[in-house]
């Protein structure tokens, strides 16, 4: 609960869970079914206790290999009872994947063993799906299953290239992830950066149709991310009515990154100072954090 309430303290939005395990492991990193469902229960009612609109309980069974069927299929009737979300680990590398069908030799993939349990009856986003079949896909698609995509993290782990064109071109909802500590930036620009890189490799690699371009990155980090945890119609964009989540940012800053030369003019170079601080800015650049509408970090000049 600590995270819940330094979220909360610092007026921070969230969606916060506990993560589950049951399956033993040398780390000592689980629990018993029972003591496991107890806990997440109660971890759900501790943060629905706050009434704070900005910080919601989710679901979180770490994967398929530390957590038991049984467990999962209880975790899904806890998100249904509580009308919670679920966020998991799906199919970031073949090793798992393989290990994840000899323990299910009854499923068909590693989406049917989340299948089975019921995880995706109710919202869910799932980290990585670098590997998903094409099956696999199709069912994201038609179960409206999010993906987390952490560029990071799968390349320092070697975990594989995430084709996040495809995912996009059937319909499935994306954001970014950084997978801390998988990854080694906490900065939502440094993921955009990233994506962009993974989809130029699998270019490079001859797959036709993959790259993103900074806009398209641009909008993973932004109203894609939104649209993957089912706020799209809170935050992600400026539309008339929606909750104000923004930065302020300043890209020619005092020490900052970013040198000020202009080659446009115009509605062009208002796009161009977008441009720059996607490829070029950091936290040099950002003056304010503003949170459903209030200041809540404010970097004097």
């Amino acid at each position: 609960m600590k995270l819940v309430k330094y979220v909360v303290e610092h007026k921070q939005r969230a969606l916060v869970g506990k993560v589950s395990m049951n399956v033993e492991n040398d780390a000592g990193y689980y629990n018993k079914t029972e003591k496991e469902l107890q806990e997440v229960e109660q971890f759900i009612k501790r943060v629905l206790s706050y009434k704070n609109d900005l910080v919601q309980p989710i679901i979180t069974p770490r994967f398929a290999v530390s957590c038991s069927n049984e467990l999962m299929c209880a975790l899904s009737q806890l998100a249904s009872k509580y009308k919670c979300g679920i966020q998991s680990h799906i199919s970031e590398n073949k090793k798992e994947i393989e290990y994840v069908l000899e323990t299910n030799p009854e499923c068909a993939s590693y989406t049917d063993v989340y299948q089975r349990c019921g995880i995706f009856n109710g919202p869910c986003i799932m980290a990585h799906a670098v590997h998903l079949t094409e099956d696999e896909i199709s069912e994201f698609s038609i179960r409206q299953v999010s993906v987390a995509h952490c560029p990071a993290s799968n390349t320092r782990l070697n975990s594989g290239l995430c084709p996040v064109r495809k995912l996009l071109d059937r319909g499935i909802r994306v954001g970014l992830g950084t997978d801390i500590s998988g990854g080694d930036s906490a900065s939502m620009l440094d993921a955009m950066r990233r994506a962009m890189d993974v989809s130029l490799h699998l270019a490079m690699m001859g797959q036709p149709h993959t790259t993103l371009d900074w806009k398209e990155a641009f909008y993973l980090a932004t109203l894609g991310g939104a649209r993957a945890l089912r706020l799209e119609d809170k935050i992600g964009s400026f539309d008339v009515g929606k909750q104000f989540d923004a930065l302020l940012i300043d890209v020619y800053a005092k020490g900052g990154p970013i040198d000020k030369y202009a080659y446009n003019s115009g509605e062009h170079a208002l796009v161009e100072l977008v441009q720059r601080f996607v490829y070029l800015g950091d936290d040099r650049n950002i003056r304010q954090v503003y949170v459903n509408g209030e200041t809540i970090k404010d970097f004097v000049i």
